[in-house]
């Protein structure tokens, strides 16, 4: 295990480096993932709630308080693309200490947990392409009680996701 800890920060060093040096604009949110590995141990997406994690609180507590603020969004973030930079984000996904939640009308079974992940914001994208930023009412049960997620994308200003730390409870 310290090996694996030890792999993991040698990469989030040479990209932090690499990136300061290339004078990239980064940025770092934490806060509340929701995941699926079942095609991937990687998912190609995670559903990303950025929240300050409140590690002195109730654990189940703070979730349901979360989920349950109709202010809190819920951002679809492209996550598959940070394995060119971190080769170990397999093992660090499997090493995610999560709970189960039901998502969709469909009640699919998937994965929260919490992480921490470092945007690059330097190129936000093509600024003449119409990003929907449609919000959609998503079901979820966690720990048998229903809540109403707002979905939708992770604006391109907001940058790229290039980099993930677990947080454990």
């Amino acid at each position: 295990m310290y090996i694996i800890k030890l792999i993991i920060m040698i990469g989030l060093t040479s990209y932090l480096n690499y990136a300061i040096a290339q004078k990239r604009d980064l940025s770092v949110a934490e806060g509340i993932i929701i995941y699926s590995t079942v095609a991937s141990d990687i998912p190609q997406e995670v559903f990303f709630i950025p929240v300050a994690i409140n590690k002195d609180r109730n654990f189940d507590a703070f979730i349901k308080e979360t989920l349950s603020n109709p202010s809190n969004y819920t951002y679809v973030v492209y996550f598959q693309g940070i394995r060119w930079i971190m080769p170990d984000l397999s093992s660090v996904v499997r090493s995610l200490k999560s709970v189960p939640i039901q998502y969709g009308t469909k009640n699919k079974l998937m994965q929260l947990s919490f992480g921490k992940i470092t945007f690059d914001k330097t190129y936000p994208g093509d600024p003449d392409i119409e990003i929907d930023l449609t919000v959609t009412k998503v079901d979820v049960i966690y720990n048998e009680t229903p809540f109403k997620l707002n979905v939708t994308e992770w604006p391109a200003a907001n940058g790229v996701a290039k980099l993930f730390e677990k947080i454990d409870f």
